[in-house]
C-alpha cells in the first residue's frame, strides 16, 4: 500500500481506513473538519459497520439516543413554527428589519433587482425556458422562481421552489 497519492495541487486523493486498513477515495469517507485531509479516518462503510455493533451492544443507549434525536428535531420545528407566528402577527418589525438591511445593502438589492429584471425580460422574448418543477425537490404544484448562481450571469439560474431557493441560499449566498 502507498501513502496518500497527491493530485496536482498537492492534496490527498486517497487515505488508508484506520479500520480495515484499505486505500480508498476521500469520498467514500465522511468529512470532519478537524481530521487530517477534512474526513474521518474511517471509511463509511467501517464507520456504518462500527455503529450498528455498538446498537446491537447497546440497545438502552440507542433508545435514548433516538428519543433525544426525536426531541431535538420537535424543538427545532417548534422554534420555526413560534417563528412564523411571531412575523405573522409582527408584520411591521419585520417590515422595518428589512428596510434597515435593504438600506445597508443598497448596491447588492440594485444588482439582483436589475437581475432579476433582465431574466423577466428574457423568458418574455423567449431567449430563456422557465421550467415548472423544482430542481432540488421535483415539487410542480408550488411557484417556481430563478434563482441565480451569480447576480452578475442573471440568465444563468436553477428554479426552485421558494423554501428551496431560501436554503439553497443560506446554504450558498452570493457574494458581490
Amino acid at each position: 500500500m502507498t501513502n496518500s497519492l497527491l493530485n496536482v495541487q498537492g492534496c490527498a486523493v486517497t487515505k488508508v481506513c484506520t479500520l480495515c486498513k484499505v486505500e480508498k477515495l476521500l469520498n467514500e469517507f465522511s468529512p470532519h473538519k478537524r481530521h487530517k485531509y477534512g474526513v474521518y479516518s474511517r471509511c463509511k462503510i467501517c464507520c456504518n459497520k462500527t455503529t450498528k455493533e455498538w446498537q446491537a451492544e447497546n440497545p438502552e443507549k440507542t433508545k435514548e439516543n433516538k428519543k433525544r434525536q426525536a426531541k431535538k428535531e420537535k424543538s427545532v420545528e417548534y422554534h420555526r413554527e413560534y417563528l412564523k407566528k411571531y412575523r405573522k402577527n409582527n408584520p411591521e418589525k419585520y417590515r422595518e428589519i428589512n428596510r434597515r438591511w435593504e438600506e445597508k445593502n443598497k448596491e447588492r438589492v440594485l444588482i439582483a433587482k436589475k437581475a432579476g429584471s433582465e431574466l423577466k425580460n428574457a423568458l418574455r422574448k423567449g431567449v430563456v425556458k422557465k421550467i415548472n418543477k423544482c430542481e432540488f425537490c421535483g415539487s410542480e404544484n408550488k411557484a417556481i422562481e430563478g434563482a441565480h448562481y451569480d447576480y452578475n450571469k442573471p440568465l444563468e439560474v436553477k428554479w426552485l421552489c421558494r423554501s428551496c431557493h431560501r436554503k439553497w441560499d443560506k446554504e450558498s449566498p452570493k457574494t458581490i
